[in-house]
Order: C-alpha cells, then structure tokens, then sequence
C-alpha cells in the first residue's frame, strides 16, 4: 500500500489531493518561483506641478502657433491608449475629447482635447463666460441705461475674448469720467470707462496710462470697401488731376539718373485735402503704379510734391492725367460723395479721429473680419489694417462696376479692445454717471499661476512589455498607483505585501469597448 508523507497509515490507491497552505509569498517546497501578473495599469504623470501662469507654460512644440500659452502640452509617453487618459486641474477630473490639435478650436463643451498618436494636450482657451444667458452683467445701482452690445455679427459675437491665454477671471468696467457741456449736460458718447480684471488688474499702453473705454460705439449697414486685387484699376480713387491739375515728374538737382525721377508735382494742396497718404499708390497711364513716400506741399509756389518709393518715372513725363488710389479703404455709405479738392463728404459721418486704434468689425462678404483703424481721412472714410496683423489689409478682392469698390451694403460695428477683451459701449437715454458698473467673466482652462495639472493614460509603448519589479515604488512608478481599476499594481500590491521578492508584471492591452448603441432595422434583421 503507498505511503504518502503526511498522512497517516497506508491509502488505497486513489487520487489523492494534498494541500500546503503557504503564508508567505516567498516560495513554495520545491524551490523559489516568482509571480508573473498580467493587468490593467494606468500609468501617472504630473505635468506642470506648480504652473507660472500668464501664459508661460506648456509645449511649443504641440501649438500650432509654435507657442505654449499656458494652453498646450505633451506627455512624456506616447502615443497612448485611446480612451484611456484622465486629466486632471488641480484634483478636478476635466471632460475632455480625442481630436488632432490644430489652429482651428473645437467645442466649448470640452475642458481640452488630446491627440493619442502624438500624446500632445491642448486646454479649452478663453471665452465669455455665461451669465444668466447674457454675456454681461449691470450693477443694479447703475444710474445710465446704456448698455454694453451683446449681439452677434456673422460667426463673430460683439463680446469676445482676443487673447487665448487669458486666465478665468471677472472684468469690471467702470464709468470714471462723464463730459458735460456748457450747460452742464452729459456729451453722448464721451463717457470714459476703465477696465480692472480680478486677475490681471487694470492694464495699460506703452506710455504707462491707463487703457480707456468710451461709450462712442458706432454701427451701420451702408459699409463699403476697397478693391485690392489691381491697385490701379481695383481700389479706390482718393485723389486725381480731374479734381487738382495735370502733373509733370521733375528731376531733381543732383539726380545721378537724368532719365527718370522719384518726384511727381501738380498744383493745389493735397496734403489740406487729407484723402490721400503716405503708401498710397500713383497711377498713371503708362507705368506700373507706384508707392508714395511722402506728400509735401509748399505754401509759396501752392506745389504739391509727391517723393516716390523708386526712381522709376520718365523724366519725359509733363502734363499728364493722374491718379492715387488706395486699397485700405471703408466707407460708411458711398454714396454721399466727398468734395475732390476738399476732401470733405456733402453729409458728415460718424467717425472721427478718436476712433483710431478701434476695432471695425465687418459681418458678411468676403470681407468678414476683424480690422483696426489706422487712419481717419473724413468722417465717412477710414484706414484700416487687419486686427492684430499690421502685415495685411483686406483680403484680395476686385472692383465690378469701375467705382473703386468691391462690396457695399456691409453691416459694420465699431469696438474697442484692451488686448484681453473686445467690446462696444452704447450710450442709453439717461447718460452715464460716474460709478456706473458693468462685470464680464471669463471663462478658461489655461494654467493660472500655481496649478497643477495631472494625467493617467496607458502608453502603448508599455503594452505586453513584461518588466521585473523587486519594489512596488518602481513598479507604481511605471504602471500607476493600485486602485479597483488598476489591476495591475493592485494584484502587485498584494504579493509584495506577502513577501514575494519580485514580480513580473505586464500592461495588457486594454480589452475594446463594448457597443452601447443600438443596431436599428426593419423586421427580420
């Protein structure tokens, strides 16, 4: 009869089961074996642990900018899991979407969006935040029933945020300065605001002053632009010889190039009419238009001189027909005609000279955009250069109709910015008063000063990679903190905790996700 250690007396033979009960992880009778545990990890990263704020941290790299703004970032290991990586802002569990990081955004119903393939993280940016529906607010002891404008023009709304980096912050706009008339009656539209934010304090110009608001919004829907695609048959004529007198090109004492001149002349004074300016472009039959320099008129001889960009005009050319035309131009209502020797309309407009540096906001056409007022030549005409892009003007468009413009009939707004907000004041029945309060919030994700921003994902780099770990501080330090969802570092956890010397452990890939949508068809499926 067998005799089996253990167990007392002889057995019958059969199937016997014997069972060792071990304490200790360590080994079993029969020599030392080790633990090799397959799960799920999630592996943690801290990414900013004490942010700058302001707009200095993040990843150049993943912008499409080429600038961080506190906004973009890139985890250390990539590409990732889908469907596996949380972000978290200081604790908060963020909402968040899987999409390529491009300069185009994407909804605000998202607190940020990852690229798995490149592990880059891009923070929702700034916006108004919502405030009762509205995207303002009003002090209830406001004394003026002026209001800030709260509509849209196009696909832009009149209440924007203009820097993407701008933290989450409340903006107080305070009437400080009322100008009242000789009678001592509030001037419409002569209100002076300033503009504090929690945050950011009040900011200021180059020269140190404070930035102020006014309440001169001004809109119309009689706008009109400038063609820009040829500048001699395209834009738009501001001066010419049928209003002063025929030209003659002059060669100056000491021109080197006795065949061709710089310097343009006719009589009258262009320089009091103010229509044209310098960068504009002369044209005249024959050449290839060319850019003015400087305009000088001398009182004695009533000459005006025009100095050219290049020396390129015939010395031959005396007496001739000419034109300078711009191709920067907007007009609030073309057809009230401007005086040619004057440079005065027949009807005065609503701009004036405190209208430069404001944002004209242009809502439908090609010409749909954002643009700042370089120049006021009358109270109908303006110069303006695309918003935040001294670079470019209007985009290219041509004349249809030989009037030197290329679309009329444009709904326009006329805003004010402080680098951070863009908005217009509109003047009410009752006039403001100094104390006068509107507040605007801001809503953003992008790292304010001192916090932290955390993420757990799964690399893929760390799939089926079996790995040894004699400590559970490596192993965590891999493949995540133990959890009821990390199973990994959680079954790891319980064998160092019974003594086991190491472990192997692998990241197995993440089973997919079941469908939760319904399949829908017509009987029988």
């Amino acid at each position: 009869m067998p005799n089996f250690p253990g167990l007392t007396g002889y057995q019958v033979p059969k199937v016997i089961a014997r069972d060792r009960v071990v304490s200790k992880g360590v080994s079993i009778p029969g020599g030392l074996r080790l633990s090799c545990i397959v799960g799920e990890g999630l592996k943690e990263e801290t990414i900013v642990s004490s942010a700058i704020g302001g707009g200095a941290d993040g990843n150049s790299a993943c912008s499409p900018t080429g600038t961080g703004s506190g906004r973009f970032f890139r985890l250390k290991s990539y590409p990732v899991v889908s469907g596996r990586t949380e972000l978290r802002l200081n604790g908060t569990l963020l909402y968040g979407k899987e999409d390529e990081i491009d300069a185009n955004g994407f909804e605000d119903v998202f607190d940020y969006r990852i690229d798995p393939v490149t592990g880059c993280i891009e923070l929702q940016g700034s916006s108004i935040g919502d405030q009762g529906g509205k995207r303002y607010s009003a002090s209830s002891l406001n004394i003026g029933t002026g209001v800030i404008v709260d509509e849209t023009c196009g696909d832009f709304d009149l209440i924007s945020v203009i820097d993407d980096s701008a933290p989450t912050e409340r903006w107080t706009v305070k009437c400080v300065s009322v100008i009242r008339d000789s009678n001592g009656d509030p001037v419409p539209g002569k209100s002076k605001f300033t503009l504090s934010g929690s945050l950011s304090g009040q900011l200021r110009d180059e020269n140190g002053g404070a930035i102020l608001f006014d309440s001169g919004y001004k809109t119309g829907t009689a706008g009109a632009v400038s063609g820009t695609s040829d500048i001699c048959s395209d834009s738009f004529v501001v001066a010419s010889s049928s209003s002063f007198d025929v030209g003659s090109a002059v060669l100056n004492a000491g021109d080197s190039s006795t065949g061709s001149t710089d310097t343009f002349q006719f009589l009258g004074n262009l320089v009091s009419q103010g229509q044209a300016l310098v960068g504009d472009t002369l044209c005249i039959d024959g050449y290839i238009g060319i850019e003015i320099s400087e305009i000088s008129y001398n009182s004695t001889t009533g000459i005006t001189t025009l100095t050219l960009e290049t020396d390129s005009l015939s010395t031959s050319a005396l007496d001739i027909d000419w034109e300078i035309r711009a191709n920067n131009i907007f007009i609030d209502d073309p057809s009230i005609t401007h005086n040619g020797v004057t440079g005065a309309p027949t009807t005065a407009g609503r701009f004036n000279s405190s209208d430069v540096g404001k944002v004209l906001m242009i809502c439908g056409g090609d010409s749909t955009g954002k643009y700042e007022i370089t120049s006021v030549t009358s109270s109908r005409r303006v110069r303006v250069q695309k918003f935040q892009d001294a670079t470019a003007g209007l985009p290219d468009l041509a004349d249809d109709n030989a009037d030197g413009l290329a679309e009329t009939g444009l709904t326009w707004h006329l805003l004010q910015d402080n680098g951070v907000l863009l908005f217009g004041i509109n003047e009410g029945v009752v006039p403001f008063s100094v104390g006068d309060k509107f507040f605007i919030d801001i809503s953003s994700r992008v790292l304010a000063k001192g916090d932290t921003l955390e993420s757990r994902y799964i690399s893929e780099t760390d799939l089926n990679d079996p790995e040894f770990f004699n400590s559970a501080e490596e192993l965590t330090a891999k493949h995540g903190t133990p959890s009821v969802t990390n199973t990994l570092s959680l079954a790891a956890q319980m064998a160092f905790e019974n003594g086991a010397p190491g472990v192997w452990a692998v990241q197995a890939k993440p089973a997919l996700p079941r469908r939760t949508s319904p399949t829908k068809c017509r009987a029988p499926c």
